[in-house]
């Protein structure tokens, strides 16, 4: 009985070893992402603002600009936590 306690606590140590590699070999990508995806959203933030800038100035937005989706803005709090 000590024998098969002994295997199963190797098993799991196994097994918790390849997860923990898993997960590490995750972390760094995912990580990049987090922080990618934090300056396409920054880049979003910046191109809504250009219309209102053009106007202020006296001149028209482009179609694009005025027809950028503001859930771009409003998604942005989301990804904070990622970079």
């Amino acid at each position: 009985a000590t024998q098969e306690i002994v295997r199963s606590i190797e098993q799991a140590v196994s097994g918790t070893q390849i997860v923990t590699k898993s997960i590490l070999e995750v972390q760094v990508p995912a990580t990049t992402a987090g922080k990618k995806s934090n300056k396409v959203l920054g880049a979003a933030d910046e191109l809504s603002t250009q219309p209102d800038m053009l106007e202020k100035q006296g001149l028209r937005a482009s179609p694009f600009f005025v027809r950028a989706p503001p859930c771009l803005i409003s998604k942005k709090r989301h990804f904070r936590g990622l970079h």
